[in-house]
């Protein structure tokens, strides 16, 4: 009878430690975090975007852009798109007359800078250049170079270069305005060449006319002394070669400084040149590294310096070349040096 007892009671009590083991298992599955625990502390919390290595930005970007004034809806306007970051060329678009239309920055970089300007032949344009950088969200920010101001697209006024007679003509030299910034460049000096080593070291003499003088653009200084400097290229057609091979009715001629935006490069290393000018100038072909870019409708091999910076370049008039010391030379008589020297053209 004790027995029995004993193995009841035995069994009572294995029943309740089953009970208890039940609804503690039960109590653990149905309770939660603390209130403060990690990492669920707000139910509804969403997280925070990351950037996604993966994201790629679009292979052009839109800008509109808008251009006026033209007087003939023939007239060519040709906007170029420059990587301030490399300093070359990006792309350029080209349309005729008036209007508004999407233009393309191609293979855009995030937190590039382009520097973008516009030119007709026959007109000025205002605002000169817009910088354009491309934001995080693969938008673009654009700012008018000339006021600082943000704007919602490209806006190139042209005006007709005849529109006033009081008209400054186009010239390579360069006058800082109040408040503009100013990175002097070097400063004069060049070998005091006669003319007969002025034809020995030149590759190229030729007579011409001045025809225009393109915007002036920055680039990085083939020699290193600089960050960045800003040049010129003036487009010479030429009437006559005196020496070297024609190769183009027209030629660039490389000179330093120039105004791009509100920076004014000024430097005394290379002549002045204004469009309309006759002249007859002694050209060298110059290193590679000091040609960046190839201005539009120039060829290649028709890009040159000249010889010995400001000796090189003659006044010319009425068959007569003047120096810059204002000394007159009959150009049949710089011909027949020519011809003693390089025993013909």
């Amino acid at each position: 009878m004790k027995t029995l007892n004993i193995a009841r009671i035995c069994g009572i009590a294995v029943t309740i430690l089953t009970l208890l083991f039940v609804l503690a298992l039960t109590a653990s599955c149905n309770s939660g975090p603390e209130p403060n625990s990690e990492p669920n502390s707000e139910p509804n919390s969403v997280p925070e975007p990351r950037y996604d290595p993966g994201r790629t930005i679009p292979k052009y970007l839109s800008i509109e852009t808008r251009v006026s004034g033209l007087k003939d809806e023939t007239v060519l306007v040709t906007t170029h798109v420059y990587n301030m970051d490399t300093g070359k060329e990006n792309t350029n678009w080209k349309r005729t007359g008036n209007g508004t239309s999407e233009k393309a920055i191609r293979e855009p970089e995030e937190g590039n800078f382009y520097t973008i300007i516009a030119e007709a032949e026959g007109y000025s344009v205002q605002p000169e250049s817009y910088q354009v950088r491309i934001a995080a969200d693969d938008t673009t920010v654009i700012t008018n170079n000339e006021t600082g101001e943000e704007v919602s697209q490209l806006d190139f006024q042209f005006t007709p270069d005849n529109a006033s007679s009081a008209q400054t003509p186009k010239t390579t030299k360069v006058t800082p305005e109040p408040g503009g910034k100013i990175i002097l460049g070097p400063a004069a000096s060049f070998p005091a060449m006669t003319l007969d080593e002025l034809i020995t070291h030149s590759d190229t003499i030729v007579l011409g006319k001045v025809a225009d003088i393109l915007p002036a653009r920055k680039g990085k200084d083939p020699r290193g002394m600089m960050p960045e400097i800003i040049y010129q290229d003036v487009i010479v057609q030429t009437e006559r070669y005196l020496y070297g091979t024609p190769e183009s009715e027209f030629v660039a001629v490389r000179v330093l400084g120039g105004k791009v935006g509100d920076m004014y490069f000024i430097a005394d290393v290379d002549p002045e040149f204004t469009v309309g000018e006759e002249v007859l100038l002694f050209l060298y072909v110059p290193p590679e590294r000091f040609i960046e870019m190839v201005p539009e409708g120039i060829d290649p091999h028709s890009i040159y310096k000249v010889t010995a910076s400001i000796p090189g370049k003659y006044e010319s008039k009425d068959d007569i070349a003047t120096s810059y010391k204002g000394e007159s030379t009959d150009i049949s008589e710089i011909e027949q040096k020519i011809s003693s020297i390089h025993g013909g053209k």
